[in-house]
């Protein structure tokens, strides 16, 4: 079932990163896909990506993660984890979420120190990974 409405916003200025899930938290949509400005996917991209939204609110999606584990009994980062079916601890680049899962990382943010979200900068999809239901999912979404 396609969308029924899509709104696009363009801020008039760069307000840092954290200032897409403070939108997203104040607003009344449920879905929000928001992304960087050097990524492009097509629109059957976004439609894929909207409709695992949909069919499963409860955990953050991208195209682009990164992944905690334990190796020698340290923890370990992977990065750049692309073209990927999996769950990630943190999403990067682009994430389709929904509106509770920014209300909760706003939360989150200010449990842990953040005064409000100017302050957030490029931590705010570690808050938004961490604040969802279910871990985080990257999806591979064919060429990017």
């Amino acid at each position: 079932m396609p969308w029924s409405e899509v709104w696009l916003h363009r801020a008039a200025a760069n307000n840092g990163s954290g200032a897409r899930i403070a939108l997203a938290a104040g607003l009344p949509f449920d879905h929000y896909i928001a992304l960087d400005d050097d990524i492009f996917l097509t629109p059957e991209q976004y439609a894929g990506l909207a409709d695992r939204l949909r069919r499963e609110p409860d955990r953050a999606h991208g195209i682009c993660g990164q992944r905690l584990e334990l190796s020698d009994g340290m923890i370990a980062c992977r990065h750049r984890l692309v073209a990927i079916d999996a769950g990630v601890s943190i999403l990067n680049v682009l994430y389709a979420f929904s509106r509770p899962q920014a209300v909760a990382a706003m939360g989150l943010a200010g449990r842990i120190g953040f005064a409000d979200w100017r302050d957030i900068g490029s931590v705010d999809d570690i808050v938004l990974s961490c604040a969802s239901a279910k871990p985080s999912f990257c999806h591979d979404v064919g060429a990017l």
